[in-house]
């Protein structure tokens, strides 16, 4: 299980405390019934996506809570002019180690410091996020490749593995030689790909799941990769320590023309609140965009 699985805010929200018009932003259609022959997989990636929404929403919500807490920090500080803040630090004492305040910071200090942490908190949020969402990807991308492994077996090194493929109904036996190959295979296959651009495994997993020449995706599908390559080329900024917009961020965000991302050329990075909400609200669309196409072109629900 993933670390950001283990925290969960939106299930925690009841319902009936919510505005209708407030509830399909918050959550995704999940598919009933039998589903139609050939398309338990499709079926699966619908009802996942469900839950994978609320996992990003709880992801965005975390650090929205960090803010919210340096923000509330502020004005402690501000009307508590006698307090301190101590910085504690892992040291080893008498062979021991143990947390030490090594820095005392003034009402006002801390005060300071606080509010210099906002864009920081925001930018590493903005990491965050672009992680849960190849994550989720990724994992919605293995739901599809147990249901229709067939790319996986293709071609001449996996001979052996059609064969199992085959046989994998016969009996037990190898219903279980079959489940542990693939499960293997997955892994093989996903240790690989996570090199790869993450706005090329998105659009072919869309290629795969049969959203190609949906409307949505068709339509959108330049915008949506430039946006995934330019919160991913801000995150190796961030990462690496960067100062600067580059030349590679700024086209994919059209050279400061992109409402959400609004980066030129030369220009000092700046990530803010507004960043990490810009984040949160392209890559929950996305998630979206998949659970009602699929619902729409592949399982026959009307709109």
């Amino acid at each position: 299980m993933s670390i950001r699985d283990r925290v969960n805010y939106i299930d925690k929200l009841e319902s009936s405390q919510l505005s209708p018009d407030v509830i399909p932003t918050l959550f995704s259609v999940q598919y009933k019934g039998i589903p139609p022959d050939g398309k338990e997989g499709i079926v699966e990636i619908i009802n996942k996506t469900d839950d994978f929404k609320r996992k990003f929403r709880s992801s965005y919500v975390r650090w929205a809570l960090t803010i919210n807490a340096l923000n509330v920090s502020q004005k402690y500080y501000s009307e508590h002019s006698d307090k301190r803040l101590g910085v504690g630090f892992l040291r080893i004492e008498n062979k021991e180690f143990e947390m030490k305040n090594l820095i005392i910071m003034e009402a006002s200090k801390a005060k300071e410091n606080t509010n210099r942490c906002l864009d920081v908190i925001s930018a590493y949020g903005v990491f965050d996020l672009y992680g849960c969402f190849e994550e989720i990807i990724f994992d919605l991308y293995e739901i599809y490749l147990n249901f229709y492994p067939e790319k996986l077996i293709s071609g001449k090194d996996h001979k052996d593995a059609r064969v199992l493929f085959r046989k994998r109904n016969e009996n037990d036996e190898d219903r279980l030689a079959w489940c542990e190959y693939l499960r293997g295979r997955i892994e093989k296959w996903r240790r690989k790909r996570v090199y790869d651009k993450m706005s090329d495994v998105f659009y072919a997993f869309i290629c795969d799941v049969g959203l190609k020449d949906n409307e949505q995706f068709s339509r959108h599908m330049t915008s949506m990769k430039k946006g995934i390559n330019a919160i991913s080329e801000l995150r190796n900024i961030i990462t690496h320590g960067g100062d600067a917009v580059t030349e590679t961020l700024a086209s994919f965000c059209d050279e400061g023309r992109n409402p959400m991302f609004p980066y030129k050329v030369g220009d000092k990075i700046s990530v803010n609140l507004f960043t990490l909400a810009s984040t949160e609200y392209f890559f929950d669309s996305i998630i979206s965009d998949i659970n009602r196409e699929l619902m729409v072109s592949l399982v026959g629900i009307e709109r």
